[in-house]
């Protein structure tokens, strides 16, 4: 029989193990399937800062009252979850812009740059990389859902073993510590790369987005209808591949 500070000690360590191993599986499908499941990953983070947000303000109101802080964790994080959804090229803006804002704040830092002037350095890249996550939102979401999970796969699967790798969470540190980090940081760069290579592959073969086709289709004219139901039948009868029928849809309903 189990005594109970070891079965304690026991479950404790499963909740860790398993914890670990989601962190790793959730890192894993955003690195090979991010651009697919972007919505739903935001959701989730959403999920999580929604509820951190909402318990912690109600720890500060009424600490004594769980029930409190739980269910204000609990409506606060579902309004982001559906908030973050909802509106993800807004989101999306905003993390590309938080991350522009701290690289420009820490390259501002490595170049010497005084401390009064690291604000302007911090809003320039968040800027810089807000603009261009409006200009190329696709090929953005692709580059952060993939090395966003490798990391996520090498820090979880440093959490489960415990080698050291889950303490450093700043990108920075990492980087100038990378002889410490070696096979970690060379593990990650694997992953985003093979991450990279099959949603650049998955975006390019997808065509065009079926929704705004569709509604594009609906608001045509008669005989662009009718040359897109020719389309139709001549890629149902293999004459012409999925590709040739996205271009030429794509020619047909913009009016070239």
């Amino acid at each position: 029989m189990f005594d109970p500070a070891e079965l304690a000690l026991i479950l404790h360590q499963d909740w860790i193990d398993l914890g670990a191993a989601a962190i790793a599986f959730a890192g894993l499908s955003t690195c090979l399937f991010g651009l697919r499941i972007w919505r739903a990953v935001l959701g989730v983070l959403g999920l999580i800062a929604g509820g951190v947000l909402g318990s912690w303000f109600a720890q500060q109101q009424a600490p004594d009252k769980i029930v409190v802080v739980i269910g204000l964790g609990i409506a606060s994080g579902c309004v982001m979850m559906v908030v973050a959804a909802g509106l993800h090229h807004f989101t999306t803006m905003g993390i590309v812009a938080a991350i522009g804002w701290y690289f420009g704040g820490r390259l501002g830092a490595q170049f010497g740059v005084p401390a009064s002037d690291l604000f302007i350095c911090a809003l320039g890249g968040a800027l810089i990389l807000g603009i261009v996550a409006i200009l190329v939102e696709m090929p953005a979401i692709i580059v952060i859902s993939s090395i966003a999970g490798a990391w996520a796969v090498v820090w979880g699967a440093s959490f489960y073993w415990g080698n050291g790798f889950y303490r450093t969470i700043d990108a920075m540190t990492l980087y100038l510590h990378s002889d410490r980090y070696g096979m970690e940081l060379t593990a990650m760069g694997a992953l985003a790369a093979l991450g990279l290579t099959l949603q650049t592959i998955g975006w390019v073969r997808a065509g065009p987005d079926l929704k705004e086709v569709k509604q594009a289709l609906d608001m045509a004219d008669l005989p662009r209808q009718r040359r897109v139901a020719v389309l139709e039948d001549l890629r149902s009868d293999g004459t012409i591949s999925r590709g040739e029928y996205f271009r030429h849809l794509v020619r047909v309903l913009s009016g070239a």
